[in-house]
């Protein structure tokens, strides 16, 4: 088995062709340093697969909104939320699933931004996590 030390991984999976294409098994934490790099994602969750899908098909699943707390909350409100945070009088939500165009001018129209999850952010997001009370919450599994 190759060792790739550090980031140099990145440079030499990037050396890989369409004429010299091969099934390359990549574990790493640093997603983004290779996200572009990715045709399928599988994530495996203490045992249990929570991720299995095509990489292109991730991108947008989730998106983070932020602003006054009150919009966040009114924009939350029913929807599936991965991950809040708030300082203050600002917020902000990590929530699933793409937005259709009535949310995304709900979202303008509440002064909220919106940023795209990286698909390293939907992996954390989507494996177990933390409740606020501490206690874990199981995932979904998400797949194509």
């Amino acid at each position: 088995m190759t060792r790739w030390p550090g980031r140099s991984s990145t440079t030499d999976c990037s050396r890989i062709t369409p004429s010299t294409a091969r099934t390359v098994l990549l574990s790493t934490h640093l997603i983004d340093e290779v996200a572009d790099l990715l045709e399928h994602v599988l994530v495996i969750d203490r045992g249990r697969i929570v991720m299995d899908a095509p990489a292109d098909d991730l991108r947008g699943r989730a998106v983070t909104v932020s602003g006054a707390t009150g919009a966040v909350d009114t924009f939350t409100a029913a929807r599936k939320v991965w991950h809040r945070t708030g300082i203050g009088s600002l917020a902000s939500a990590t929530v699933a699933g793409p937005l259709d165009d009535v949310s995304r001018t709900r979202a303008r129209d509440l002064g909220l931004e919106m940023e795209p999850v990286s698909l390293q952010e939907l992996v954390i997001r989507s494996a177990r996590f933390g409740s606020e009370d501490g206690t874990e919450q199981e995932s979904e599994r998400i797949s194509a």
